[in-house]
């Protein structure tokens, strides 16, 4: 008998039961089972993806680059080659359009709740090291949230520097899925009206139209309920990230530098955005510490123009109290 699932919940009994069971999820024989391989897609699915190929104008490597891109990503083993998300990737080839089809299948409601019980700090997903003990089996009266990342699919294995796995997100797909599930969850908004307004804010962030980005944004802030209690900025935070991350640019959060953490640092094709927040602060206080810890320094020697920006969280509004720019 094989039995599947999403998560793994510790259920362990003195008397008889399942108590017996071979767990096989980090098993490399079976690291294959569940997925796609690249092998069975190029060989099992060549009509599907030269339609697509020819629809979208594209070359059929760079339609398969582009599957890849969406769908592929999955380990289930350190050794093992990936996989990619057989509901996704049949999904595409009967509606023949790239959507986000796993994210019909649902976000664990608690999973959400818990991120935003515990005000996790979202940046740190990425490129994350932990050990084996986080693919073992949850207590459902203490919630791992990492072990619940990974065990409902949104983090999977990319590397392994022993004793550490190295996880991440696995495609394009599953990402957009978390961050849209956050961003609506946080902002208390609808999935629909967050991908409008991230439309938006993409297209005026490349113009550098500070001005309407901002206040595109302070819409978002502006549905979080009065009820919630906010311990300090990481909420903010939070909520920053996962819309700047749906923009489709290069963002990093808490960046190090020789003297102490960039807040967000994003990136456009021509422009270096370093931001620094202040929830109990001013814009003005924000934008000294950019200059006392010399943020921009390390990136004077590229060929991208820098805009130094303070932004300042008013506690009482709930919203962007407002933001100093400055040219580096």
């Amino acid at each position: 008998m094989l039995i599947t699932g999403v998560s793994k919940f510790a259920k362990v009994s003195v008397f008889s039961g399942m108590n017996n069971i071979t767990d096989i999820s980090l098993d490399k024989r079976y690291a294959t089972l569940c997925g796609i391989t690249q092998a069975e897609l190029e060989t099992q699915f060549d009509e599907p993806i030269t339609q697509l190929a020819l629809r979208d104008e594209m070359s059929k490597s760079q339609m398969l680059a582009k599957i890849k891109h969406w769908y592929n990503g999955y380990y289930f083993e350190e050794n093992a080659i990936s996989v990619y998300n057989p509901y996704s990737l049949l999904s595409l080839f009967y509606k023949e359009k790239f959507n986000n089809y796993w994210f019909t299948t649902a976000t664990p409601t608690f999973l959400l709740d818990l991120l935003q019980d515990k005000q996790y700090e979202l940046s740190t997903l990425s490129q994350f090291e932990i050990g084996d003990a986080s693919f073992d089996a949850c207590d459902p009266e203490d919630m791992d949230v990492l072990s619940l990342l990974v065990q409902t699919g949104y983090l999977t294995i990319k590397d392994y520097n022993k004793p550490l796995y190295v996880l991440d997100f696995p495609n394009y797909e599953v990402k957009k899925s978390f961050f849209d599930s956050i961003v609506s969850r946080f902002g208390k908004i609808n999935t629909g009206l967050g991908q409008t307004y991230t439309h938006k804010l993409t297209e005026q962030i490349i113009a550098g139209d500070l001005d309407a980005f901002f206040d595109t944004l302070s819409k978002f802030f502006a549905n979080i309920p009065y009820d919630i209690q906010l311990k300090d900025e990481k909420y903010y935070q939070s909520l920053f990230y996962a819309i700047f991350t749906l923009l489709g640019l290069t963002i990093e959060a808490e960046v190090r530098t020789n003297q102490d953490r960039i807040d967000c640092l994003l990136q456009t094709a021509d422009t270096i955005y370093i931001i620094e927040f202040k929830l109990n602060d001013t814009k003005e206080a924000a934008l000294k510490q950019i200059h006392t810890k010399q943020y921009a320094q390390k990136y004077q020697n590229g060929d991208k123009a820098i805009v130094l920006l303070g932004v300042e969280f008013d506690k009482e509004s709930r919203n962007i109290g407002g933001f100093l720019r400055e040219d580096a």
